[in-house]
């Protein structure tokens, strides 16, 4: 594919990606390309951001190809980084020939793992802390929950809903929640 006419979006939150716009811009015509202020006359998009603007790049210029410049934190969609966006809008200029000119170089392809480790790790812990796991507590767990929470309810002479608590914890092999249980109906 050949690509004469460029349009760049752009994330205007971020104050970097301007001065991008602005740098690549200027290179344009020295690589024989053209700026086009509407993405619906340009051949191609650059999205100058993070994934989150690449995303918004390809769902408003949706019959475009959008190659995504990095200027986020991990990209794994905009995955060009400052160090190649200049030597990526020279491919660009040369024509799209491979599926993989607006990626990263094939070097990068461990440190984008190492990141998508990081990420997954981080999302884990996430997970974890804000309890999203729960369903995963081991049995025994989940009747110690609910026999806290059978106990708060007694406490709060909610004896219907201490019941129900001791019973489910009761149903789980919680010997505790059996015995007060009793304590409900009498």
């Amino acid at each position: 594919m050949t690509v004469r006419r460029v349009h760049f979006h752009v994330n205007k939150s971020k104050p970097e990606a301007k001065a991008a716009y602005e740098s690549l811009a200027a290179k344009l015509p020295g690589l024989g390309l053209e700026l086009c202020e509407k993405g619906a006359d340009a051949d191609a998009v650059i999205a100058l951001g993070g994934d989150g603007t690449i995303l918004r790049a390809a769902r408003i210029h949706r019959a475009k190809p959008v190659a995504g410049f990095n200027l986020g934190g991990l990209g794994y969609l905009a995955s060009v980084e400052r160090r190649h966006f200049e030597k990526a809008l020279s491919m660009l200029a040369g024509g799209l020939k491979e599926p993989e000119i607006m990626s990263n170089t094939r070097t990068d392809w461990a440190e984008n793992l190492k990141r998508l480790g990081c990420l997954i790790a981080v999302i884990c812990f996430t997970a974890v802390v804000a309890g999203l796991f729960a369903p995963l507590h081991s049995p025994k767990h989940r009747a110690e929950d609910l026999l806290k929470k059978g106990t708060a309810a007694f406490d709060a002479q909610d004896f219907e809903a201490a019941a129900k608590n001791f019973t489910s914890a009761a149903e789980l092999g919680n010997a505790e929640a059996q015995s007060k249980l009793a304590t409900c109906y009498y």
